[in-house]
């Protein structure tokens, strides 16, 4: 996750002068995850307030008072909450490449733990492979549990550093679970039918349910970005949105005070004045 520029909020009546930063968040994957960022912002000193958007991967983080917080100090306060912070903002995706990429990495891993859950419902259902079935069920779940299974596991595990639980660590302790169960079962009884499509479908349902989340988070980025290229003010004028420099602060031109002190939308940004809210899909 990385930082971007801050833009002057406008004040009202004798309230002091007020910056938003937007902050880029990497790892959030649920409601529970929004709210550890929002509380995370919040506890900085020099915060107003923090809105988190879990389809963008970005916090909109308001500062004010005598001593306002740095961006610096912001993306710290992500990291200790157990999510990253990139700070190279010219190196760093933006949320329309994220999310692309999540989603075909999520493709591979759900394809890998298809076709070897397939496999094994195959065994289960149809007798192939006699004595040897529990074993060739055991090796396949394998496969899922530490090939596109490893994504859990290691997401739970960060969680646990972090003294913290997350649906990754459900996902990863369920399907650990079901698999030592099986396998124990196994040893005690080599005779007995046992298969191991629980673990192995557990992760394959997960994941499906992960790609899909996926594709939306990707659709809404690609609609927050048509929306910021039709407002030509918020984007620098040119109807393009600009990757400024994420320590630095920058003044936006997208609203003038008039004289009885009240924020007006130049006219510009007539057809921009609906701001979208941020989403916070739950797990």
């Amino acid at each position: 996750m990385s930082a971007t520029a801050t833009e002057p909020a406008e004040p009202t009546g004798a309230e002091p002068a007020r910056d938003r930063v937007v902050v880029r968040v990497e790892g959030m994957h649920c409601a529970s995850c929004v709210a550890r960022v929002r509380q995370a912002l919040e506890q900085v000193p020099g915060v107003v307030r923090a809105n988190v958007d879990l389809s963008g991967g970005q916090a909109f983080v308001e500062v004010g008072g005598s001593r306002p917080a740095s961006a610096l100090e912001l993306a710290d306060a992500v990291k200790r909450a157990g999510y990253e912070s990139p700070r190279d903002v010219d190196d760093a995706p933006t949320p329309a490449e994220r999310a692309r990429a999540e989603q075909r990495s999520l493709a591979l891993r759900l394809g890998v733990a298809i076709v070897a859950s397939a496999g094994i419902l195959v065994l289960m259902l149809t007798g192939l492979g006699g004595d040897l079935a529990p074993l060739l069920s055991a090796g396949l779940a394998l496969v899922v549990l530490f090939g596109p299974g490893l994504y859990f596991h290691r997401l739970a595990w960060q969680a646990l550093r972090k003294r913290r639980a997350d649906m990754n660590t459900l996902v990863s302790l369920s399907t650990l679970t079901a698999f030592v169960h099986g396998a124990l079962t196994v040893a005690q009884a080599p005779g007995r039918p046992v298969f191991f499509d629980s673990a192995a479908l557990i992760v394959t349902f997960v994941l499906l349910g992960r790609w899909l989340e996926a594709g939306a988070r990707r659709r809404a980025v690609k609609g927050v970005s048509t929306w910021r290229r039709s407002c030509p003010a918020r984007s620098g004028g040119s109807g393009t949105t600009a990757r400024s420099n994420p320590w630095r602060s920058t003044r936006s031109p997208s609203a003038t005070r008039s004289r009885s002190g009240r924020a007006s939308a130049s006219p510009s940004t007539a057809g921009c004045a609906t701001r979208p809210r941020p989403s916070t899909r739950a797990c």
